[in-house]
């Protein structure tokens, strides 16, 4: 909805009202993204422990680093066109 109180201070400052939408849309796309992956992560961890499989394991290790890059990039590319920069 374009809050971003839940950021930090200076995006609030630099992020201008038009844009605040789109980039709190985008940083909350990022982030449910790699909360996926994690929660994928702990899933097949799960299954591994119940079935003694290790592939399983294997898999969440892929599908949680898969969807970190792909949500910090969107995070961090929200970050810059909308931010001016990270920092």
């Amino acid at each position: 909805k374009g809050n971003v109180s839940m950021l930090h201070g200076y995006h609030t400052k630099r992020v201008s009202e038009e844009v605040r939408i789109p980039f709190g849309k985008k940083v909350g796309c990022g982030t449910i993204i790699m909360g996926a992956g994690i929660v994928a992560f702990g899933a097949l961890s799960l299954v591994t422990n119940l079935t003694t499989q290790s592939i399983y394991q294997i898999v969440g290790y892929v599908v949680m680093g898969v969807t970190l890059i792909v949500g910090s990039v969107i995070v961090f590319g929200a970050m810059k066109k909308y931010n001016k920069g990270i920092f």
